[in-house]
């Protein structure tokens, strides 16, 4: 369908049943949590804790992204500066938290703690409702990228491949250079296929090859839009392009210190119109290859941060005119009411993820609304022979055995495989070649069949 083709009423009516579908998911989703302090432990930010059920049962405790800096609170618990307490998760552990600024006496195993949460639905309902789009119909715009999910339109004739660093792809995975000319493309990556480093490739290659452009980064998850942000410096890096190492910047409270330590060049200025305020620890030493770097005056290119983030700066991005390029770092983690207010601003949106794992994450169970909370974009995809997506089928992390497995259970159509580079590397089976309980080093995979008991009366 082309987008003159789209009548008014059709436009309200997607973004009412849009708006609708946030507001009914929000009614059943808590917006904090009751957690009883089991073990613990001290912290040079406050103290860190590993909390269990009410009912005593760690197993049933996940601390998700949604607690992320929210507010605690619990009788007898204060800080050591007055301050709020905020919650600080663990990168790894679902059930573990630290309390940062929580005096230590005051925090005891047995207390009951609430964690609440930023309510994040707030500005996803804000970047829908067309009473605060200002004169532009961003619900339309919306609504005409939701039609290009599924039939993307060439906006383009850009090809990354031709770029120098197109050679840290391998064959198979050279074709993701090419999705950056498509209106919307996927990138389809399983376990271990590379998609932090093609990711990477395709941003360095896209800034280095569009001097003037203008894009937007968001991922779902702080540490795995850190681990990319850290790729990408090095990339620049490595082939000397310094000055677009100080093009880009990453917004947000959750930022790891994978990016402060390492790459503390990417943080914004105290003048930063984005996250103004923000000041750089003091004693920050910046990377000498960087020159006379200034952090109060950047000119960011690349405008990196989760998609929470994104969406509570929706009006500020929106007020900065099209982006050329989005990338979205595991969007199949992500619903199509989040995504779409961000692909609304982008001439293209390069969708990457796994629509074989995480999906996103809904509550209620009416189909209407599970078709935009518990969808991800992914959804809307063209068949894989389309120009718009490519699928990454090696992989180079699990044992072959695993590899096939999983290929057989997971990517029947387009298949994946062991790259013959590591398959045939000595070093790369040594480090899978080992023994685990009764089982020896050479057995990777080991399959128990369930027998069904049938009772016959």
């Amino acid at each position: 369908m082309n987008k003159e083709i789209a009548t008014s009423q059709e436009v309200d009516s997607f973004a009412a049943e849009l708006l609708w579908a946030i507001r009914q998911e929000r009614q059943v989703t808590p917006n904090s949590v009751e957690l009883r302090v089991a073990e613990v432990m001290p912290h040079n930010l406050g103290v860190q804790v590993r909390l269990e059920s009410i009912h005593g049962n760690s197993d049933d405790v996940v601390v998700d992204e949604r607690f992320r800096n929210a507010h605690v609170h619990a009788e007898g618990l204060h800080s050591v500066n007055g301050k709020k307490v905020l919650a600080l998760l663990d990168p790894e552990l679902d059930d573990v938290v630290v309390l940062s600024g929580a005096a230590p006496h005051s925090v005891y195993p047995g207390q009951v703690i609430e964690i609440r949460a930023y309510d994040f639905f707030i500005p996803l309902i804000q970047a829908w409702d067309s009473k605060n789009h200002g004169s532009v119909d961003w619900n339309r715009k919306a609504y005409e990228k939701f039609l290009e999910l599924s039939n993307p339109r060439k906006v383009g004739e850009l090809d990354l491949r031709a770029t120098p660093i197109a050679t840290h792809v391998s064959p198979t995975q050279a074709g993701v250079l090419q999705l950056v000319q498509m209106s919307a493309a996927y990138s389809v990556g399983p376990p271990g296929s590379g998609k932090t480093e093609t990711n990477a490739v395709v941003l360095a290659a896209f800034l280095m090859a569009n001097p003037q452009a203008k894009i937007l980064l968001v991922g779902v998850a702080n540490f795995a839009l850190d681990q990319l942000l850290e790729r990408l410096d090095y990339l620049l890096k490595e082939y000397g392009r310094n000055d677009l190492r100080q093009q880009i910047t990453r917004y947000g409270n959750g930022v790891g210190s994978l990016v402060r330590v390492t790459c503390p060049h990417f943080l914004p200025g105290a003048t930063d119109p984005f996250q103004a305020g923000y000041a750089h620890a003091a004693g920050t030493q910046f990377d000498l290859e960087l020159g006379h770097f200034d952090p109060e005056h950047k000119q960011t290119r690349l405008f990196a941060m989760t998609v929470a983030s994104a969406l509570q700066r929706v009006d500020s991005l929106r007020e900065m005119g099209t982006f050329d390029f989005c990338l979205v770092e595991e969007a199949s983690q992500a619903s199509l009411a989040q995504i779409l207010p961000l692909a609304a601003i982008s001439t293209s949106i390069f969708l990457a993820g796994d629509p074989a794992q995480l999906s996103p994450v809904a509550k209620h169970h009416d189909p209407k609304v599970r078709k935009w909370m518990a969808a991800s974009p992914f959804s809307q995809m063209p068949e894989i022979s389309s120009p718009a997506v490519w699928v990454l089928t090696e992989q180079r992390r699990m044992a072959d055995s695993i590899c096939r497995l999983v290929s057989d259970m997971a990517y029947v159509e387009s298949g994946l495989v062991t790259a013959a580079d590591v398959l045939n590397s000595r070093s790369w089976n040594t480090a899978r070649y080992k023994a685990f309980g009764p089982y020896s080093p050479d057995r990777h995979l080991i399959v128990h069949p369930i027998r069904e008991r049938v009772e016959v009366h």
